[in-house]
């Protein structure tokens, strides 16, 4: 079973790199839904990045500061964290 972990922690490590790449990506070219601003949380969450995954998501609540649902997963991912 060990034999496989190898492998399998490279592969995911590679894409979900490639895909916070790909997020900050469609941030920078203007197109900041709130869905795309967790979606790079959620991401840095995965890695166990809690840290960086709490800056996106008060970094969004700067532009959605009335959106439910990034409050909650920044309450949610402080808790983890502590």
């Amino acid at each position: 079973m060990k034999l496989i972990e190898g492998p399998k922690n490279l592969f995911y490590d590679s894409f979900s790199k490639l895909a916070i790449f790909l997020v900050k990506r469609r941030l920078k070219k203007g197109r900041g839904e709130p869905h795309v601003w967790l979606t790079l949380a959620r991401l840095y969450e995965v890695r166990k990045e809690y840290d960086i995954a709490i800056d996106v998501l008060r970094k969004s609540l700067k532009i959605f500061p009335n959106n439910p649902v990034l409050k909650q997963h920044l309450n949610r991912i402080e808790q983890l964290k502590s």
